[in-house]
Protein backbone atom coordinates (compact mmCIF):
# COMPACT_ATOMS: atom_id res chain seq x y z
CA UNK A 1 0.00 0.00 0.00
CA UNK A 2 1.40 3.65 -1.43
CA UNK A 3 1.92 6.02 2.03
CA UNK A 4 1.05 9.40 1.61
CA UNK A 5 3.38 11.87 2.66
CA UNK A 6 2.35 15.48 3.52
CA UNK A 7 4.82 17.46 6.11
CA UNK A 8 3.39 19.67 8.25
CA UNK A 9 4.45 21.69 11.42
CA UNK A 10 1.97 21.53 14.80
CA UNK A 11 2.79 24.66 16.26
CA UNK A 12 1.74 24.56 20.74
CA UNK A 13 -0.39 28.27 20.61
CA UNK A 14 -2.18 27.15 17.26
CA UNK A 15 -2.99 29.54 13.90
CA UNK A 16 -4.74 32.33 13.47
CA UNK A 17 -6.15 34.11 9.99
CA UNK A 18 -4.51 37.54 8.90
CA UNK A 19 -5.10 39.98 6.15
CA UNK A 20 -2.19 40.13 3.26
CA UNK A 21 -0.59 42.79 5.52
CA UNK A 22 -0.37 40.81 8.34
CA UNK A 23 0.42 37.40 6.94
CA UNK A 24 3.36 38.89 4.76
CA UNK A 25 5.10 40.34 8.22
CA UNK A 26 4.49 36.78 9.69
CA UNK A 27 5.70 34.59 6.56
CA UNK A 28 8.97 37.13 6.42
CA UNK A 29 9.61 35.22 9.82
CA UNK A 30 8.49 31.90 9.46
CA UNK A 31 9.36 30.76 5.95
CA UNK A 32 13.39 30.96 6.21
CA UNK A 33 13.58 31.33 2.62
CA UNK A 34 11.78 34.22 2.26
CA UNK A 35 13.70 35.95 4.69
CA UNK A 36 16.83 35.93 2.42
CA UNK A 37 14.78 38.18 -0.28
CA UNK A 38 15.57 41.71 -0.84
CA UNK A 39 13.11 44.86 -0.07
CA UNK A 40 11.87 45.20 -3.43
CA UNK A 41 11.13 41.32 -4.05
CA UNK A 42 9.38 41.35 -0.95
CA UNK A 43 7.48 44.30 -1.40
CA UNK A 44 6.24 42.74 -4.98
CA UNK A 45 4.88 39.51 -3.30
CA UNK A 46 3.36 41.80 -0.82
CA UNK A 47 1.38 43.79 -3.78
CA UNK A 48 0.51 40.17 -5.46
CA UNK A 49 -0.93 39.13 -2.09
CA UNK A 50 -2.60 42.14 -1.88
CA UNK A 51 -4.22 41.38 -5.19
CA UNK A 52 -5.29 38.20 -5.07
CA UNK A 53 -6.42 38.04 -1.33
CA UNK A 54 -8.35 41.39 -1.49
CA UNK A 55 -11.24 41.14 1.24
CA UNK A 56 -9.79 37.50 2.14
CA UNK A 57 -8.12 35.79 5.13
CA UNK A 58 -4.95 33.64 5.45
CA UNK A 59 -3.68 31.23 8.09
CA UNK A 60 -0.75 31.76 9.79
CA UNK A 61 1.22 30.69 13.25
CA UNK A 62 0.41 32.98 16.31
CA UNK A 63 4.13 32.86 17.16
CA UNK A 64 5.82 32.15 13.48
CA UNK A 65 9.10 32.51 15.25
CA UNK A 66 11.55 29.56 14.53
CA UNK A 67 12.23 29.14 18.83
CA UNK A 68 8.23 28.59 19.23
CA UNK A 69 7.46 25.19 20.60
CA UNK A 70 6.41 22.79 17.48
CA UNK A 71 5.98 19.35 16.18
CA UNK A 72 7.08 18.54 12.60
CA UNK A 73 5.45 15.69 11.66
CA UNK A 74 3.16 13.78 8.44
CA UNK A 75 -0.31 14.75 8.65
CA UNK A 76 -2.20 11.87 9.96
CA UNK A 77 -3.63 9.25 7.65
CA UNK A 78 -8.06 9.84 7.50
CA UNK A 79 -7.62 13.40 8.79
CA UNK A 80 -9.95 13.87 5.82
CA UNK A 81 -12.79 12.54 8.19
CA UNK A 82 -11.83 15.59 10.63
CA UNK A 83 -12.20 17.90 7.57
CA UNK A 84 -15.72 16.45 6.77
CA UNK A 85 -16.53 16.50 10.30
CA UNK A 86 -15.80 20.22 9.78
CA UNK A 87 -17.61 20.62 7.02
CA UNK A 88 -20.99 18.86 8.39
CA UNK A 89 -20.79 20.76 11.43
CA UNK A 90 -20.65 24.45 9.60
CA UNK A 91 -23.21 23.15 7.11
CA UNK A 92 -21.68 24.52 4.12
CA UNK A 93 -23.31 22.02 2.13
CA UNK A 94 -26.39 23.51 2.55
CA UNK A 95 -28.42 26.32 2.35
CA UNK A 96 -27.85 27.83 5.83
CA UNK A 97 -24.23 27.24 6.42
CA UNK A 98 -22.71 28.75 9.65
CA UNK A 99 -21.50 32.52 9.54
CA UNK A 100 -17.99 32.77 8.10
CA UNK A 101 -16.63 33.58 11.50
CA UNK A 102 -18.06 30.46 12.85
CA UNK A 103 -16.34 28.37 9.72
CA UNK A 104 -13.10 30.10 10.66
CA UNK A 105 -13.25 29.08 14.49
CA UNK A 106 -13.77 25.64 13.48
CA UNK A 107 -10.67 25.31 10.40
CA UNK A 108 -8.08 26.86 13.64
CA UNK A 109 -9.65 23.61 15.32
CA UNK A 110 -8.72 21.43 12.44
CA UNK A 111 -5.53 23.21 11.95
CA UNK A 112 -3.99 23.13 15.05
CA UNK A 113 -4.50 19.62 15.75
CA UNK A 114 -3.23 18.67 12.32
CA UNK A 115 -0.91 21.47 11.55
CA UNK A 116 -0.08 22.99 8.02
CA UNK A 117 2.84 22.96 5.80
CA UNK A 118 5.96 25.37 6.44
CA UNK A 119 5.22 28.60 4.64
CA UNK A 120 2.26 27.14 2.67
CA UNK A 121 -0.76 29.84 2.01
CA UNK A 122 -3.55 28.77 2.93
CA UNK A 123 -6.78 30.94 2.94
CA UNK A 124 -10.07 31.22 4.03
CA UNK A 125 -12.37 31.19 0.75
CA UNK A 126 -10.16 28.34 -0.74
CA UNK A 127 -10.72 26.37 2.49
CA UNK A 128 -14.10 27.23 2.41
CA UNK A 129 -14.60 25.63 -1.13
CA UNK A 130 -13.02 22.81 -0.15
CA UNK A 131 -14.83 21.95 2.53
CA UNK A 132 -17.84 22.35 0.43
CA UNK A 133 -16.17 19.65 -1.71
CA UNK A 134 -15.64 17.37 0.76
CA UNK A 135 -18.69 17.33 1.90
CA UNK A 136 -20.27 16.61 -1.64
CA UNK A 137 -17.47 13.73 -2.68
CA UNK A 138 -18.29 12.11 0.73
CA UNK A 139 -22.15 12.34 -0.06
CA UNK A 140 -21.79 11.23 -3.70
CA UNK A 141 -19.44 8.11 -3.02
CA UNK A 142 -21.82 7.37 0.22
CA UNK A 143 -24.55 7.00 -2.39
CA UNK A 144 -22.58 4.99 -5.12
CA UNK A 145 -22.98 7.70 -7.84
CA UNK A 146 -20.04 7.35 -9.29
CA UNK A 147 -20.82 10.01 -12.21
CA UNK A 148 -21.22 12.59 -9.44
CA UNK A 149 -17.77 11.77 -7.89
CA UNK A 150 -16.12 12.19 -11.50
CA UNK A 151 -17.56 15.59 -11.28
CA UNK A 152 -17.03 17.17 -8.35
CA UNK A 153 -12.91 15.37 -9.01
CA UNK A 154 -13.10 17.42 -12.77
CA UNK A 155 -13.55 20.33 -10.84
CA UNK A 156 -11.05 20.00 -8.09
CA UNK A 157 -7.68 21.74 -8.80
CA UNK A 158 -5.46 19.15 -7.78
CA UNK A 159 -1.52 19.88 -8.31
CA UNK A 160 0.73 18.11 -10.36
CA UNK A 161 -2.24 15.75 -11.42
CA UNK A 162 -3.88 14.55 -14.44
CA UNK A 163 -6.76 12.72 -14.56
CA UNK A 164 -8.34 11.03 -17.89
CA UNK A 165 -12.14 10.65 -17.83
CA UNK A 166 -12.49 8.96 -21.08
CA UNK A 167 -13.86 5.62 -19.55
CA UNK A 168 -17.64 4.95 -18.70
CA UNK A 169 -16.92 3.17 -15.17
CA UNK A 170 -13.84 3.85 -14.01
CA UNK A 171 -11.35 6.45 -14.40
CA UNK A 172 -7.00 6.91 -14.16
CA UNK A 173 -4.96 9.52 -12.86
CA UNK A 174 -1.05 10.11 -13.04
CA UNK A 175 0.78 10.50 -9.41
CA UNK A 176 4.60 10.73 -8.35
CA UNK A 177 5.76 8.51 -5.67
CA UNK A 178 8.89 7.18 -4.91
CA UNK A 179 9.97 3.76 -4.53
CA UNK A 180 12.37 2.64 -1.51
CA UNK A 181 14.08 -0.79 -0.69
CA UNK A 182 13.74 -1.41 3.49
CA UNK A 183 16.34 -3.23 5.10
CA UNK A 184 14.39 -6.48 5.24
CA UNK A 185 13.98 -6.10 1.62
CA UNK A 186 10.29 -4.96 1.64
CA UNK A 187 9.58 -2.59 -1.52
CA UNK A 188 8.10 0.73 -0.04
CA UNK A 189 5.82 3.61 -2.30
CA UNK A 190 5.74 6.83 -0.79
CA UNK A 191 3.22 9.83 -2.59
CA UNK A 192 4.58 13.46 -1.70
CA UNK A 193 2.31 15.00 -1.54
CA UNK A 194 2.39 18.96 -2.44
CA UNK A 195 -0.31 20.52 -0.88
CA UNK A 196 -2.85 20.35 1.46
CA UNK A 197 -5.77 19.82 -0.71
CA UNK A 198 -3.97 17.39 -2.94
CA UNK A 199 -3.10 15.34 0.78
CA UNK A 200 -7.11 15.77 2.06
CA UNK A 201 -8.47 14.25 -1.53
CA UNK A 202 -6.04 11.67 -2.21
CA UNK A 203 -6.53 10.36 1.59
CA UNK A 204 -10.20 10.55 1.14
CA UNK A 205 -9.37 8.15 -2.36
CA UNK A 206 -7.75 5.70 -0.77
CA UNK A 207 -9.59 5.60 2.40
CA UNK A 208 -12.54 3.14 2.58
CA UNK A 209 -14.70 6.40 2.33
CA UNK A 210 -16.25 4.70 5.34
CA UNK A 211 -16.82 7.58 8.79
CA UNK A 212 -16.73 6.21 12.61
CA UNK A 213 -19.85 6.48 14.15
CA UNK A 214 -20.50 6.67 18.02
CA UNK A 215 -21.74 3.48 20.28
CA UNK A 216 -22.09 3.29 24.18
CA UNK A 217 -20.51 -0.23 25.43
CA UNK A 218 -22.59 -2.19 27.05
CA UNK A 219 -19.99 -3.50 29.40
CA UNK A 220 -18.10 -0.52 31.12
CA UNK A 221 -20.72 2.13 29.34
CA UNK A 222 -18.28 4.32 27.36
CA UNK A 223 -18.26 6.06 24.53
CA UNK A 224 -16.30 4.51 21.37
CA UNK A 225 -15.81 4.75 18.00
CA UNK A 226 -16.67 2.24 14.94
CA UNK A 227 -17.29 1.88 11.44
CA UNK A 228 -20.26 -0.52 12.22
CA UNK A 229 -22.37 -1.44 15.25
CA UNK A 230 -20.59 -2.73 18.18
CA UNK A 231 -22.18 -3.21 21.44
CA UNK A 232 -18.92 -3.71 23.17
CA UNK A 233 -15.57 -1.20 22.77
CA UNK A 234 -13.33 -4.29 23.09
CA UNK A 235 -12.67 -8.08 23.71
CA UNK A 236 -12.18 -7.84 27.58
CA UNK A 237 -15.55 -6.12 27.66
CA UNK A 238 -17.41 -8.97 25.46
CA UNK A 239 -15.42 -11.54 27.53
CA UNK A 240 -16.05 -10.24 31.00
CA UNK A 241 -19.85 -9.76 30.22
CA UNK A 242 -20.11 -13.40 29.27
CA UNK A 243 -18.52 -14.05 32.24
CA UNK A 244 -20.94 -11.90 34.24
CA UNK A 245 -23.74 -13.27 32.46
CA UNK A 246 -22.86 -17.12 33.61
CA UNK A 247 -22.01 -16.19 36.71
CA UNK A 248 -25.77 -15.05 37.51
CA UNK A 249 -27.11 -17.89 35.52
CA UNK A 250 -24.96 -20.06 38.43
CA UNK A 251 -26.24 -17.78 41.27
CA UNK A 252 -29.33 -17.37 40.11
CA UNK A 253 -29.80 -13.88 40.00
CA UNK A 254 -28.82 -10.74 37.92
CA UNK A 255 -25.66 -9.35 39.16
CA UNK A 256 -25.93 -5.20 40.34
CA UNK A 257 -23.29 -2.84 39.44
CA UNK A 258 -22.27 -2.79 42.67
CA UNK A 259 -20.94 -6.50 42.02
CA UNK A 260 -19.97 -6.24 38.84
CA UNK A 261 -17.66 -3.74 40.01
CA UNK A 262 -16.59 -6.28 42.66
CA UNK A 263 -16.03 -9.33 40.56
CA UNK A 264 -13.98 -6.66 38.10
CA UNK A 265 -11.85 -5.44 40.83
CA UNK A 266 -11.01 -9.68 42.07
CA UNK A 267 -9.98 -9.95 38.46
CA UNK A 268 -8.15 -7.05 38.08
CA UNK A 269 -5.85 -8.67 41.41
CA UNK A 270 -5.72 -12.15 40.00
CA UNK A 271 -4.38 -10.96 36.88
CA UNK A 272 -1.56 -8.79 38.87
Amino acid sequence: MAKLVYNTEVRKRGYDWYNADEYSERLNIWDLERSDLSKRVKAGVLKRMKEDYAENFLLAPIDPSITAQRTIKPMDTNAWVSFYRVAEKTKVGTDKPLPDDEIRAELLKFFKQHGIGVGHSIDFKYMRESLVMINDLYLARDEKNMEEVYRILKGSRMENTNFDFNHIERFYFDIKAKLSLTDEGELNMVIEVVSFFDFILYDFLFSKGVLQRWFICKHCEQDFQSSRKKDYCSIRCKRRTAYERQLSKTIGKKLTKEQKAKISEAATRRKK
